[in-house]
């Protein structure tokens, strides 16, 4: 585990054991997403939190106040939603590094050499503005196998409904379970994907793409889709 000397660890794993919104809240992280994000929107968090039943509120207002706690661990901060941007929370450390600190005080390390290559050949796109525009595009990346990133340019708009298509696309691309070699190659087969009629984007997959690995970019894909802008305060 990396060594954040201005995250209060201590104060963190207390608040986090007395509010179930925040344990729910780091559950939900290190459940949906494969790979760390250097933001979420609240609209996001709060769509995956009632999904899994930890979240059932008419409005976000009581998330947003309690990730205000999260700010006095110098986790990261808020950003609050307007005309051209949506509200979210930036994080200052891996944000799946932080789900671990939380929720596992005493047993931090089991993925962490996992977890560090992740970080350090498939990093997450860090927004260095809070300017986030709906027609700016972002770069991701996941580790899908060791020494292999899948990898994509998404719009900011990039919809739940898109997401779908994009993963049975990639499901599309799975071979066979009577083909599946004893090893995995290094063969890569090329795929376009229609973000509209006007917009294709070219994906590189494995050739020797697994059940598996499909379920993975699935997740990761339906993890990158935006829903409705949340309003500011």
């Amino acid at each position: 585990m990396s060594d954040y000397p201005n995250l209060n660890k201590e104060l963190l794993q207390c608040i986090v054991a007395e509010e179930s919104i925040l344990h729910n809240f780091f559950t939900t992280l290190s459940e949906q997403y494969q790979t760390n994000r250097s933001e979420i929107t609240l609209k996001n968090i709060a769509k995956y939190m009632n999904a899994r039943g930890l979240y059932n509120e008419p409005t976000n207002r009581s998330l947003w106040k309690a990730l205000g706690k999260l700010e006095g661990c110098n986790c990261g901060k808020r950003i609050k939603g307007s005309r051209s941007n949506v509200a979210r929370f930036k994080f200052f450390y891996d944000m799946l590094d932080l789900a671990e600190i939380a929720l596992y005080p005493d047993n931090q390390s089991q993925e962490d050499s996992y977890r560090d290559v992740q970080a350090e050949t498939s990093p997450e796109p860090t927004v260095e503005t809070d300017d986030v525009h709906d027609n700016d595009w972002y770069s991701h990346s996941l580790l899908l196998r060791r020494h292999y990133d899948f990898n994509i340019e998404l719009p900011f708009k990039f919809t739940e409904s898109q997401a779908r298509r994009l993963s049975d696309l990639i499901n599309s691309a799975v071979m066979s379970e009577d083909d599946e070699p004893d090893e995995l190659s290094a063969d890569e087969i090329d795929l376009t994907f229609y973000l509209d009629a006007q917009t294709p984007i070219d994906i590189a997959l494995p050739a020797d793409l697994t059940q598996s690995e499909s379920s993975r970019l699935s997740n990761f894909c339906h993890s990158l889709a935006r829903v409705s802008d949340f309003d500011g305060f």
